[in-house]
């Protein structure tokens, strides 16, 4: 044991004497840092898959050479002692540092960064990415994108890039006229600097835009360098687009895959759908109409084929996009037992021959000699479908979204992937002025950090900071 505290950087000893107390907490640090940086450098589920341990990509998309070790064990170590210690009845801020913003407004989103410190900004006139560090206040990169539209970040790109975008509905010209407004998707591919070097601001390296036609509110997003992906609130279309040859097609599902719910306010339909290797993996649970028993189905569905085509609708917007529709193309299907805990256990060796579909909380998927095989989904995955930091943007769950400088904040991850969702009651920074308000702008619930934002008027003028604050 001596010899792993002996191999921490020297930031960790600093910060156990904030974080922790006790020698059984020390004990558990060296533990959790340990697991952690060896999964980091074994495991092709934990950061992304890739053949060379070197190229393993953190969550910008950094390789490991060109990120501080200390950063990662630090964050290996918090997040993980914080899982297995119970959350306190108020949570009071251990470290805070405060600055000015650029503009007046809400609404900052963490970017999923090495050290959590770069956001956007959606403060000012346009959306900015912006580091909550000392001396980075005039470092910054202008997307030029109007601020206070919904917001999308996305997975890493490799070499320290990654994906953001923004949705809009905007008026312009389409082949349906009666049906004016569109949805609009903006994405820039921004690439972060090497985080051993001098304070630089990341660069966009690519912007593409994607008119979604007649698409009801939109549910969720991904997108990778070929291949855009919507989900439409009602989780009954799909919008897939091929960003190598410009080609969108309008998937429907099948009506037998949901038709067995009943549906309304009191009867939700809960749907997840996954893309992996060309294909939908899709889980849908609810109540069935007729049994009003509750019902888990899942779905496998391949990609629909380029040259399978409608003529009678195809479409072309002005992002230069022809579309047409189709219904998916569903390979296998499985009902799920009505409790995940009556499926069996993940056998210690796979048949041979088994490749994994996809973990939820609901099971794990493999496909075998062309057969689904659910199990129940054990402790290690589980445990990294929670572990999964929630990111939210925008002011507090708190009535008016404003508190006074002594009312408790309350806040929890929205959209968040799994159940069980914690609210969190903060205590605000001790140096808010009386006549000041304040709202949690932000919360990184894997490692208890928040920008708080404070708001007030200094000679008949607004004015706005922001606190970073780690709990």
């Amino acid at each position: 044991m001596t010899g792993q505290f002996v191999t921490l950087p020297l930031d960790v000893f600093a910060e156990i004497a904030a974080w922790l107390v006790g020698l059984g907490d020390l004990v558990h640090l060296a533990q959790t840092c340990s697991r952690i940086w060896n999964l980091s450098l074994t495991s092709r589920q934990y950061w992304s898959e890739t053949p060379e341990i070197v190229a393993i990509a953190l969550p910008t998309g950094h390789p490991l050479s060109t990120v501080p070790v200390d950063q990662i064990y630090a964050l290996a170590a918090r997040a993980t002692s914080l899982q297995s210690t119970p959350l306190q009845e108020l949570m009071i801020p251990k470290r805070q540092s405060c600055y000015e913003p650029n503009g007046v407004g809400h609404n900052v989103e963490f970017l999923h960064s090495p050290a959590n410190s770069w956001y956007l900004d959606h403060c000012g006139n346009t959306v900015t990415i912006r580091r909550a560090e000392k001396g980075w206040d005039d470092i910054f990169c202008d997307t030029g994108f109007p601020s206070n539209h919904h917001s999308f970040i996305g997975p890493a790109a490799g070499q320290g890039m990654l994906w953001v975008g923004f949705i809009q509905k905007r008026l312009v010209e389409g082949p349906s006229p009666e049906s004016p407004l569109f949805w609009e998707f903006t994405g820039f591919k921004l690439r972060f600097p090497n985080e051993r070097g001098p304070p630089t601001a990341p660069t966009v390296e690519e912007k593409i835009r994607i008119e979604l036609p007649k698409f009801p509110a939109i549910h969720n997003i991904q997108l990778n360098d070929s291949m855009f992906f919507a989900l439409s609130q009602d989780r009954h279309s799909i919008q897939l687009v091929d960003l190598t040859n410009r080609s969108g097609v309008n998937l429907r599902l099948r009506k037998y895959m949901t038709n067995w719910a009943l549906v309304g306010r009191d009867s939700p339909i809960s749907f997840t759908i996954v893309i992996e290797s060309a294909r939908f993996f899709i889980y849908i649970s609810g109540t069935d109409r007729e049994t009003l028993d509750f019902r888990s189905q899942y779905y496998i569905a391949n990609f629909p084929a380029n040259g399978k085509t409608d003529s009678n609708c195809n479409a072309l917007t002005s992002s230069g996009i022809t579309w047409r529709n189709d219904v998916l193309d569903v390979t296998h299907s499985y009902e799920l037992p009505e409790h995940p805990q009556q499926l069996p256990p993940l056998p210690p060796i796979l048949p041979e021959g088994a490749v994994r579909l996809s973990i939820l909380r609901s099971g794990s998927f493999y496909l075998h000699e062309d057969r689904i095989l659910a199990f129940e989904t054990d402790e290690n995955d589980l445990q990294r479908i929670k572990d999964f930091p929630c990111f939210f943007g925008g002011p507090s769950e708190t009535g008016d979204f404003l508190c006074r400088p002594n009312q408790i904040s309350l806040a929890g991850p929205r959209n968040s992937i799994h159940k069980g969702v914690r609210l969190y009651r903060f205590a605000p920074p001790d140096d808010i002025p009386d006549d000041h308000k304040y709202s949690v702008d932000a919360f990184d619930h894997h490692n208890l950090m928040a920008f708080i934002a404070v708001i007030g008027r200094r000679g008949g003028e607004q004015s706005r900071k922001l606190y970073k604050v780690i709990y």
